[in-house]
Order: structure tokens, then sequence, then C-alpha cells
């Protein structure tokens, strides 16, 4: 839970949601808060190396054929000069937490992206 300008906010650490080794904060770490379902939710990351605006002409959606952890979690891959950014998809984040959905449910098309 962080306090924003007078608001509190949960803050789901997508290490732990992912099941990844736990590191220590540190001064790269960031929070990266969304409006999801009509609520402030914060996510902990390890590093944001730049913020960009992205067209939605440049986003292409995942192949059928992507496979492996995490497909359910992609929104699309855009395409930033000759980088490929790839777009996650928050209420898919969400989904794995039961108490989370149980306040918040998930069944709208929620067009947010994190990368």
């Amino acid at each position: 839970m962080i306090n924003l300008r007078g608001n509190i906010i949960p803050v789901v650490n997508l290490r732990k949601r992912f099941n990844m080794k736990s590191s220590d904060i540190t001064r790269e770490s960031r929070i990266i808060v969304l409006n999801l379902f009509n609520k402030k939710t914060g996510l902990l990351v390890d590093a944001v190396s730049r913020v960009a605006r992205i067209n939605d002409d440049d986003i292409e959606l995942p192949q059928e054929t992507t496979a492996g952890r995490g497909h359910d979690y992609i929104a699309g891959l855009a395409k930033k000069g000759d980088k490929i950014i790839v777009l996650l998809k928050p209420s898919a984040l969400m989904e794995m937490d039961q108490d989370f959905t149980s306040k918040f449910p998930v069944g709208s098309k929620n067009t947010n992206y994190v990368s």
C-alpha cells in the first residue's frame, strides 16, 4: 500500500505475481499507478527505462501460435523504431488474485496496457 496524494493505493509486486525470485527494492524500482476497473492500483516493477506514447496503428495482436508462460498476459506487440515492446494486459495480471477480482470483476474489454 502507498499513500499517493492522500489516496491509499494497493500495490502488486510483479515479481511475486509471476513467481519470480524476490529482489530488494532499489533506487531503480518504480510503482506504476494504473486506473483499473475504476480503482487505482500500483504495480511494483524493477525499473522503468522509458515512457512512450504508442499509436494504435503500431500495435499488433499476439500471434495465435505464441505459446508459453505469460501468453495470457500479452495484449499485443508494438514497434517503436527498431525495438519491439511487449504490451501487458493489466486486467489479466489482476485476474491471478482472487481477492482482487472479487472486489473488481474482470470481464469488460480493457484497452489499458502496461509494457
